[in-house]
């Protein structure tokens, strides 16, 4: 009764804006990133570095999955998993500075099998998809999938380096 309706003209697809998802997903990143850099604002610094460090993990992997409903399966929601349990652990870290080093170990270890997993993805694989030249020619929007393909690979390299320098600080400390 008082629930929008979101009408659908046949093709499978509502009439939704098309960009809403990545919104949605830049919402939860926004309100982490004010938190965890301005918790002297809000209170308690132990409590909101957690809440931000999930709000992050959740908007990482809102754009992930945003990411791989507009592109071919080419690994973004991996990368954003991966991304996601990256930060959130050193997130975790700086807010309780006791966290066993094992943990933070296990949390970082999955984090990089996500990014592999998702370049993995984007590597040529060996076996030709044989394509007819009327399909490639309905291949439309290939612009816009060199964007996506290009927002994945900066998201798998800056993961990359951010493990990379993690886990020279967990083995320093």
């Amino acid at each position: 009764m008082g629930e929008p309706q979101v009408k659908n003209d046949g093709s499978g697809k509502s009439n939704e804006h098309p960009y809403f998802g990545f919104v949605m997903a830049f919402v939860p990143l926004l309100a982490s990133l004010v938190l965890f850099f301005g918790w002297e604002t809000f209170g308690n610094e132990v409590v909101l570095k957690i809440v931000a460090a999930f709000l992050l993990g959740f908007g990482l992997i809102g754009f992930g999955v945003e990411l791989s409903n507009h592109s071919n399966d080419d690994g973004a929601l991996e990368a954003g998993m991966g991304l996601a349990l990256t930060f959130f652990i050193l997130m975790f870290k700086d807010a309780v500075p006791g966290t066993p080093n094992l943990i933070v170990l296990v949390f970082l270890s999955l984090g990089i099998f996500c990014i592999g997993l998702s370049v993995t993805r984007l590597l040529p694989s060996t076996q030709k998809n044989k394509k007819s030249k009327a399909s490639e020619v309905l291949d439309e929007n290939k612009s816009t999938k060199k964007m996506y393909t290009f927002i994945i690979i900066g998201g798998q390299v800056l993961g990359a380096i951010v493990n990379v320098v993690n886990f020279i600080r967990l083995f320093q400390s």
